[in-house]
């Protein structure tokens, strides 16, 4: 998932959110992630979500979600050069 923030002083960021996808698993809402973005207020949300899961009391389950900030001047311009960033 990218989002594109227009940041005062620096220009265009790309900021990249990932998350293993688990097809055949279902979803809440039907999908791994969700924008909300504000038409009232400077604000957006990227939201990522992981499979429905059924846990026993006490239960726990994690998954992991990677973060990254990118410079769009210096965008990739090829497939591999996007898969060599998100490695």
């Amino acid at each position: 998932m990218l989002g594109v923030l227009d940041v005062a002083g620096l220009g265009l960021v790309g900021y990249c959110k990932q998350v293993p996808v688990f097809p055949g698993e279902p979803y809440a809402h039907g999908v791994v992630a969700s924008v909300f973005n504000s038409d009232r207020y400077p604000y957006f949300e990227m939201e990522t979500h992981g499979p429905l899961v059924r846990l026993p009391p006490g239960g726990r389950y994690e998954i992991e979600e990677r973060q990254a900030l990118c410079d769009v001047a210096s965008w990739p311009e090829h497939e591999n050069q996007v898969r060599q960033y998100l490695s």
